[in-house]
């Protein structure tokens, strides 16, 4: 019966994670497509301008997708939205990039790690729980 109840446990967990996953992917989509609009309705489409967008974009998709993971997906919990912005991120790797592993691959894993952990401690609740005095 352990096994059963870990295993099940498990399986929380991981939807949890998947869940988070969604939290970022979504605003991410949706961003991507009001820039995209927006700059081709403006004639914006210099390199610059695709660069500062996507780095925009990952970083408030990594920052809101913690904060809401954290808020309401995963209570309290800051490492469930950075295991999945870190299964983001080496998804992307893997199917975007060729080549051995270098700076840019590990500063993405990092600074994405960072940034919705950052968002998740935000998203924390900190208030007081009922019926709590300060002394205790």
């Amino acid at each position: 019966m352990d096994r059963f109840v870990s295993f099940i446990g498990c399986l929380v967990h991981l939807l949890r994670i998947l869940l988070a996953a969604v939290a970022m992917l979504l605003p991410a989509l949706i961003l991507w497509l009001l820039v995209g609009i927006t700059s081709a309705g403006l004639g914006i489409q210099s390199p610059t301008f695709v660069l500062i967008s996507v780095g925009l974009i990952a970083a408030i998709t990594f920052a809101s997708g913690g904060y809401l993971s954290a808020r309401y997906i995963t209570p309290q919990s800051w490492l469930h939205p950075v295991t999945a912005s870190l299964g983001l991120v080496l998804l992307y790797l893997s199917a975007f990039t060729t080549g051995d592993v270098g700076a840019l691959d590990v500063g993405l894993l990092l600074v994405s790690a960072v940034v919705t952990a950052g968002g998740a401690i935000l998203g924390r609740h900190v208030a007081r729980p009922p019926n709590s005095s300060p002394g205790t």
